[in-house]
């Protein structure tokens, strides 16, 4: 009878609707992970609820995520960072997470305070609302009149396709490292707040480096559709911009604060967001007669 009823337990278990936890020690970090699919053995770090983060605040220094978890009997490749994993963890200082991460949840390092460094690798496609979120230096939480927190570098994996709202608030990097152009230009950043670059210091003009060279020209492909919302926000180093006429729609803030000073806008264009070339060095420029709609502040303070 008991080992029928340790079968029956067993088979529960391993239903794919049924969370089970357990902890996995690697790198001197002991982290509690969450089961996701029995039969793929997948896992994730596991998630918080409320304001009560999944792991530890005691967990300090240097965290490097693993790329498989063991429970004692079998490996689970770790697919993402649960929401709220290690919120308000104020005693981490840096974070490496594995390419078999394809997911960060909301809030994951939010307002991880002393979090100055952040390693992700290639696999990684989202990055969810929050993920980031830091606090301003003298400001309070997101949004005070202080500083933003210092970052560092940030080496942005050519498989991200979206990152959410405020995954980066407050931060501030001074370089952003990619090795696909056109795969960068597909990325969708939800806001300003969601990319890396908002906050650098005006004096960085060399802020997005493609294979470590700062870009200077980019010619957008037939296979780009779209300008995405803040593609080349404060890219000071960019003073040339090559369109397609396949092209209907520049998003907010594409181009804002960038060098160049000319651009052909395409004939089929009908949409220029908000604050598009906003503080760019912009000279002049014909709007196609296409144009049906131009965003607020979209050539606010040109020529700057």
């Amino acid at each position: 009878m008991k080992k029928l009823l340790l079968s029956l337990l067993g088979a529960i278990l391993a239903l794919p609707g049924i969370a089970r936890d357990f902890t996995y020690t690697y790198e001197g970090q002991t982290l509690t992970y969450t089961v996701l699919d029995e039969t793929a053995k997948t896992c994730q770090t596991k998630a918080g609820e409320g304001t009560t983060s999944g792991n530890p605040s005691t967990l300090s220094g240097e965290l490097i995520i693993p790329s498989t978890a063991n429970d004692g009997t079998n490996n689970y490749t770790v697919t993402a960072v649960g929401d709220l994993s290690f919120y308000k963890n104020s005693n981490l200082t840096a974070v490496t997470i594995p390419g078999s991460v394809t997911t960060i949840g909301n809030s994951a390092f939010y307002m991880c305070i002393k979090l100055d460094k952040i390693t992700l690798n290639e696999g990684l496609v989202t990055i969810s609302d929050r993920a980031f979120g830091s606090e301003t230096h003298g400001g309070g939480q997101s949004g005070g009149s202080g500083a933003p927190h210092a970052s560092g570098n940030l080496n942005m994996p050519s498989t991200v396709k979206y990152v959410g709202t405020g995954a980066f608030t407050s931060r501030q990097f001074m370089t952003v490292y990619i090795t696909d152009l056109d795969a960068w230009m597909n990325v969708d950043f939800n806001g300003s707040d969601s990319y890396p670059l908002t906050n650098i210091p005006a004096t960085q003009t060399k802020g997005l480096l493609l294979n470590n060279e700062p870009i200077t020209s980019v010619t957008f492909p037939e296979s780009v559709t779209e300008v995405k919302p803040y593609v080349f926000y404060k890219v000071r180093s960019i003073t040339s911009v090559t369109l397609h006429d396949g092209i209907k729609s520049i998003g907010d803030g594409a181009f804002g604060y960038t060098k160049i000073t000319s651009i052909v806008l395409p004939a089929n264009l009908e949409t220029i967001g908000d604050n598009a070339f906003r503080n760019s060095a912009l000279e002049s420029l014909d709007l196609p007669s296409n144009l049906r709609s131009i965003g607020y502040g979209a050539f606010a303070s040109l020529g700057t």
